[in-house]
């Protein structure tokens, strides 16, 4: 089975250089054309995209502390509260390097952020603007292969709820829930995030 792997907002697939070593010893790890997708955050929307470009490709997603829908509404309470995201906005508008630095912060304090190329401004806009709009929530039930959803509980920037959302509305998904984790499960456990992906994928 071939692996690819996306990144979520801001970052690039550094975050994944663990998880890339501790998978690929006996899986083939490729660019965006694999038959599994792990994503994480942010890149859980590409990832269900890319899905449904090439549903006869990819075989199994792995959504890691994703979203269907960023900002949360009447209908969608799972997400994240307009306060915070506009306060994320306003920093980062305001200077982008220390915006993010703020951003990596709300993660958690890991190395890698350390290591994050700068990042680039019109990119990072755009995807500010994504954030307020994008919303899957309606191919969500479409989803015709094994879905893996990992959340930690205590994810600051998508709920668990979001994930414990998807969870009911895809057919053959399954959650599992870190308990006493952000958002980047695979940073903070990574073992264990190795090894129920792993089965995952078998």
């Amino acid at each position: 089975m071939t692996l690819s792997f996306l990144p979520g907002f801001a970052t690039t697939n550094l975050v994944w250089e663990e998880q890339q070593r501790l998978l690929g010893s006996d899986l083939e790890i490729v660019d965006k054309k694999a038959d599994c997708i792990i994503a994480w955050s942010m890149g859980c929307f590409d990832a269900v995209h890319l899905y449904f470009q090439d549903p006869k490709k990819v075989k199994k997603l792995v959504l890691v502390s994703g979203t269907p829908k960023f900002i949360n509404d009447d209908a969608f309470p799972q997400g994240q509260s307009l306060a915070l995201f506009r306060n994320l906005e306003r920093k980062i508008k305001a200077d982008s390097d220390s915006g993010l630095k703020y951003f990596y912060s709300l993660i958690g304090n890991f190395p890698v952020f350390d290591k994050m190329p700068k990042q680039n401004k019109h990119e990072i806009f755009e995807s500010l603007e994504r954030l307020k709009t994008e919303d899957i929530r309606a191919l969500l039930p479409k989803i015709d292969i094994p879905v893996l959803l990992i959340h930690g509980e205590r994810d600051p920037i998508c709920k668990v709820e979001a994930s414990k959302y998807m969870a009911e509305l895809i057919p053959k998904s399954r959650l599992v829930v870190f308990e006493g984790v952000g958002h980047a499960p695979f940073l903070e456990r990574p073992e264990r995030f190795a090894s129920i992906t792993r089965e995952f994928l078998s």
